[in-house]
């Protein structure tokens, strides 16, 4: 069974350049305080399961309509019906990305290399030091994160290291820390926190970090990646 909670049937935001459609999965292993979709990390019960005879009905028709079709969560890798899914998209034409937490390595080696992904999202949390803090767990090693990095940093295919910039969790003092876990990366992207709906509720009265506080941030990233880029940010 693939656990499929929602469909956005358009973006242009979730890959630059092309029309995407986004496939939300069910259940996470993060319990990250500041996550933006507290519905299908906690609150499964109260989302209703999308089928995904439904969604693919929706893709059939949207062929040479929709360039990529990116599935995220949620945490997709947790889906063990993951590569077989991707398969059928790649097979109606689609491009396909994935949105990913990085704690299921072994997954993501194995989708690579079937070529079953042609762009791959990662989010960074935080720095090593807090990692558990981020996440609200500390069940998942910090080595299974440094895998995938690794793993999507080598694997020829188009990847976006992402960061968003929540109070507390992501501070100045901690992007030293973040450079050094993804150093060398092509990309990353800092995004700017939207206190409109979080897991922790005390996070939707925190005050996003101010325009010259992230271009520092950008900054001191920018010396160990290749390129920095800013989304959400005015």
């Amino acid at each position: 069974m693939f656990d499929t909670r929602g469909l956005e049937k358009f973006s242009l935001v979730e890959w630059p350049g092309k029309m995407s459609a986004i496939i939300f999965t069910g259940g996470c292993n993060f319990r990250c305080p500041f996550c933006h979709n507290p519905e299908l990390v906690t609150e499964l019960q109260k989302t209703p399961i999308y089928p995904w005879e439904e969604i693919e009905k929706f893709l059939n028709k949207k062929v040479g309509w929709i360039d990529a079709i990116i599935i995220t969560g949620g945490e997709p890798t947790l889906q063990e019906s993951l590569p077989e899914i991707l398969q059928k998209i790649k097979k109606m034409g689609y491009l396909t990305g994935i949105a990913t937490n990085g704690t299921n390595p072994e997954m993501l080696e194995e989708l690579i290399r079937k070529n079953l992904l042609d762009k791959i999202a990662m989010d960074i949390k935080s720095s090593e030091e807090k990692y558990y803090l981020a996440t609200g767990t500390n069940e998942v090693g910090l080595e299974k994160i440094k895998k995938s990095i690794n793993l999507i940093i080598n694997s020829g295919i188009e990847y976006d290291f992402k960061v968003t910039l929540a109070p507390g969790i992501v501070e100045t003092s901690d992007i030293e820390g973040i450079g050094k876990f993804i150093k060398g990366a092509k990309k990353v992207t800092l995004q700017q926190f939207r206190p409109l709906k979080t897991l922790d509720k005390t996070f939707e009265h925190k005050v996003p970090y101010s325009l010259d506080t992230i271009k520092e941030m950008k900054e001191i990233l920018g010396s160990y990646v290749e390129s920095v880029s800013l989304e959400g940010i005015e």
